[in-house]
């Protein structure tokens, strides 16, 4: 009897341990073939990859704001991404409800807005995997200043003593413009209407920088100023 029990625990032979329940739903995995015994299953069995989570648009702003035809719109946005992935950020800018062609980055340039027009920025952030849902703002445009499109000239000389200075300006909006002398040398006029400026030099502003500051303003008020200074030479020989 006792040899026939030697030889029937002889036979068992390399076997697989079935994994036994851990606490708390650990599990436990089989052990190596022919060792024996359970295994508890480590936190990096029990890993499962998680799903990527998109990014996140958490706010829009711009500046000026509000905004007006007078400047360029620089846009800002906050993003935040869980994983921590590098982001890409999507602008879209639209004025009374209609996509604005060729304008995609994150500034809206001058001169293609105007007052009482509505501007919408929808913005979307992209982590590679997934896009952000859009964030977006709208802003109402507020009355702008004109804008001064010439460069005066900055010398003067006393064998041709008239200097003159043809002013231009736009006004984003629309508006009439009237140009203003603000400061100026002696004698120093400007047309309001035409922008026409002129000086006679004398012999008193040799070598002497004379400052002006000259205005470009629009019917509501708003303007634009620029100053400068011109130096008068004397004539060569």
């Amino acid at each position: 009897m006792l040899a026939t029990v030697l030889l029937f625990a002889g036979c068992r032979g390399a076997t697989e341990v079935e994994p036994k329940p851990g606490p708390e739903g650990q599990g436990e995995r089989k052990g190596p073939a022919g060792q024996g015994g359970a295994v508890r299953a480590t936190e990096s069995d029990r890993e499962v990859a998680k799903p990527n989570q998109r990014p996140v648009v958490l706010g829009v702003w711009i500046k000026p704001d509000p905004p007006t035809g007078s400047e360029p719109i620089k846009a800002t946005v906050r993003v935040w991404d869980k994983e921590g992935d590098k982001l890409s950020t999507r602008f879209a800018w639209f004025v009374n409800g209609d996509a604005v062609d060729g304008v995609e980055g994150d500034v809206f340039p001058r001169g293609r807005i105007k007052r009482e027009d509505t501007l919408k920025l929808v913005v979307q952030s992209n982590d590679g995997k997934q896009l952000s849902e859009p964030r977006e703002g709208a802003w109402k445009v507020v009355n702008g200043p004109p804008v001064i499109t010439t460069s005066p000239p900055v010398t003067a000389s006393l064998k041709e003593p008239l200097y003159t200075y043809a002013i231009a300006a736009r006004d984003p909006d629309g508006d009439a413009v009237t140009f203003v002398l603000k400061e100026g040398p002696a004698g120093m006029t400007v047309n309001p209407k035409t922008g026409h400026l002129a000086w006679t030099a004398d012999s008193a502003s040799l070598g002497v920088k004379r400052r002006a500051v000259v205005a470009a303003k629009d019917e509501y008020g708003a303007e634009t100023t620029q100053a400068f200074s011109v130096t008068v030479s004397e004539p060569k020989p």
